[in-house]
């Protein structure tokens, strides 16, 4: 039985070698020394989703994430019951899908189709720690109001109008606030986000590397992905993703940090060379933020490779594609 897995849940988190500002930068105070476990102990849950006091909380969970490798797992421990979007995604498996059909899944999974017509199937929320926090509903409380993730938006409305919200007509409630989620890396030209390695034909295999920016007013993330793809013909033709031996990063990337207002801009440039063992796929977070921050790529030149794992035939070379801007 194949399951979808289009992330890993082990996310490596990359590390800054330098930081240059582009504009004066008010002082800011002291950071606060945040304690996970203690963290951990103030997220309640309510029906079927989490409950959080405030928006400072969940500052404090993204970096409880960042430090605590073993957060997101003491998390599904402390509410058994809780079935996040994330979890919710990687247990979809091609039997699921070909009984109860793609819209029986409509909050958990995105379908992009290539030029050919083959489909991918993406989580519909697809930035890394709202994934962990909203219900496979896509829902999330903070304090009186509660969210709602999807692909494409944001909407945060009052907690009573939870149960009027339709996607259909979303601001028919009057209390929603709509946040446009936007997926431009780079305003540049020449830009290659993303590229492949169509590396063996019988079944057809590749070797899927992307930069990624997710920017919203509520929430922005910019990160890395790599993927060890096959194309397979179970009941409709899609990219799923595959065992490799070994999936590698390596190169340089600068990472513009700005407020939606344009003031306070930074650059930060990475340094990559991470290898992960017997993954599908990996994920590297690079920059992620709640409130008033967007991102974008000013420079990239990463190199993607992989080693496959192809039973019962020879052996093959790393291949490798590169993403550039």
């Amino acid at each position: 039985m194949k399951k979808l897995t289009f992330l890993s849940l082990s996310m490596l988190l990359l590390w800054s070698c330098s930081e240059e500002s582009l504009l004066p930068v008010p002082a800011v105070e002291e950071a606060k020394i945040i304690n996970a476990s203690t963290v951990l102990e103030r997220i309640e849950m309510k029906e079927d989703r989490l409950v959080l006091s405030s928006q400072e909380q969940l500052q404090e969970i993204l970096e409880a994430i960042e430090k605590d490798e073993n957060f997101v797992q003491n998390l599904n421990e402390k509410f058994p019951s809780f079935r996040s979007a994330n979890s919710a995604f990687e247990a979809i498996t091609d039997e699921m899908l070909e009984q109860n059909g793609f819209d029986y899944y409509e909050d958990l999974i995105e379908l992009k189709k290539d030029e050919e017509g083959v489909v991918s199937i993406e989580p519909e929320i697809s930035m890394s720690v709202p994934s962990y926090l909203a219900n496979e509903k896509g829902w999330l409380q903070v304090g009186t109001k509660v969210v709602k993730f999807t692909h494409d938006n944001i909407y945060e409305m009052d907690e009573t109008d939870l149960n009027s919200f339709n996607i259909e007509r979303p601001t028919s409630v009057a209390s929603v606030e709509v946040f446009p989620i936007t997926t431009e890396v780079s305003p540049l030209r020449g830009v290659v986000k993303q590229c492949s390695n169509m590396y063996s034909f019988f079944p057809l295999r590749r070797l899927k590397g992307e930069i990624y920016v997710r920017n919203s007013y509520f929430f922005s993330e910019a990160s890395l992905s790599i993927a060890n793809e096959i194309k397979t013909n179970y009941f409709i033709p899609y990219w799923g993703v595959t065992p490799a031996i070994m999936l590698k990063y390596s190169g340089r990337i600068r990472v513009k940090t700005s407020r939606y207002n344009g003031s306070n801009s930074s650059v930060t440039t990475y340094y990559l060379n991470n290898t992960v063992s017997n993954k599908k796929s990996a994920r590297y977070i690079l920059k992620r933020a709640f409130r008033n921050r967007r991102y974008s790529i000013t420079e990239a030149n990463i190199l993607n490779e992989v080693k496959p794992l192809i039973h019962n035939a020879a052996p093959l070379p790393v291949q490798s594609c590169r993403c550039v801007m």
